[in-house]
């Protein structure tokens, strides 16, 4: 499986690069009220409005520093439902043979919902993402409820 491999902040992470549109600088939000923590907001990404979440936020219950040098804006798209990631340096990509992954053990699968499979990259452990479920959770959680401005 080809990924893209990125860290947010301690973590690596992998992305498979089939839902993978484009790299990017942060771009600006608007903001919504009562979305939840992760989300942080719609950016208009190639003149579409697209829900932004946050890495840090989704895999770790802590914001990210956006303005951090490296930090970047991964597009995604699976089906026709497109989101971006925020918070991520972007590392390289890599193919990686899903036999040397495990699945997430159950006792982590409730604290990490988008992490599908641990691995080993170069002695680090590597957390696989599944695109659909940051997806699936930036939706269904932010069906963009009133807004509290831009920022």
């Amino acid at each position: 499986m080809q990924c893209l491999i990125c860290r947010v902040e301690s973590h690596t992470c992998a992305l498979p690069l089939e839902h993978v549109v484009e790299v990017m600088r942060p771009l600006p939000l608007e903001r919504f009220d009562d979305a939840p923590p992760f989300v942080l907001g719609v950016s208009i990404i190639r003149g579409r409005p697209v829900v932004v979440v946050d890495a840090g936020e989704l895999l770790m219950n802590r914001k990210i520093d956006l303005t951090r040098t490296g930090t970047r804006l991964v597009s995604l798209l699976v089906g026709s439902q497109p989101a971006a990631l925020a918070g991520t340096e972007i590392v390289g990509t890599s193919e990686i043979d899903r036999a040397d992954f495990t699945p997430l053990p159950g006792l982590l699968s409730a604290g990490s919902p988008v992490v599908r499979m641990l691995g080993n990259l170069d002695g680090a452990l590597l957390e696989v993402l599944e695109s659909a479920r940051i997806i699936e959770r930036a939706v269904e959680r932010a069906v963009l409820p009133a807004r509290s401005g831009a920022s």
